[in-house]
């Protein structure tokens, strides 16, 4: 019953990301103004510009509990190495607006098409492994799934890809019955 649409800044596709819920929704930021510098190329030749331009962020309360829930659509892989410098600038600017959350303890779930493979350098980075803050729980690990043909989220020509990721944080983990020691008590 609840539902709310990010304000896209993507004038190209003029695609938008949103958050469906059966609980309620509050707090919104529909967009992220943030901006980021990245190089174009890896010989550092030139440096463009970049934003989160589809992406979104609302508190979702689930039984007194508040989750900071992120939306995010990175770039897509077409483009090549200008788009993957592209898509980890998107992921570093990700990183900035979800890490006071993280530090402050908060439940925060980060979801959404990020557009690359679970080891990727995105990925890595909107998990924390190149910082020393708080890391994200990636959940599509082999060892999350009971059927591990069901992870895959996209098939281009016969090969399967999982490009849409839900990251969750140390406190969320904590909350879930089979990972909570107080819980088998």
């Amino acid at each position: 019953p609840y539902l709310q649409v990010g304000a896209s800044q993507d004038t190209e596709t003029g695609q938008h990301v949103a958050l469906l819920s059966k609980h309620p929704i509050s707090d919104v930021v529909p967009f992220f103004p943030n901006r980021g510098l990245y190089y174009v190329e890896s010989d550092y030749d030139r440096v463009e510009e970049t934003g989160i331009s589809k992406g979104m962020m609302a508190a979702v309360t689930v039984q007194d509990q508040v989750f900071q829930v992120f939306v995010f659509h990175f770039k897509s892989e077409r483009g090549g190495e200008e788009s993957d410098q592209k898509r980890l600038m998107q992921a570093e600017l990700a990183r900035r607006v979800s890490l006071p959350y993280l530090e402050q303890g908060e439940h925060v779930v980060i979801m959404g098409d990020l557009n690359v493979e679970k080891r990727h350098p995105v990925l890595l980075t909107l998990r924390g492994f190149r910082d020393l803050q708080a890391e994200l729980i990636q959940t599509g690990d082999t060892y999350f799934f009971e059927d591990i043909t069901t992870r895959w989220t996209y098939n281009y020509k016969g090969q399967y890809e999982q490009l849409d990721h839900i990251l969750l944080s140390l406190s969320v983990r904590d909350l879930c019955a089979n990972n909570n020691p107080r819980q088998k008590q």
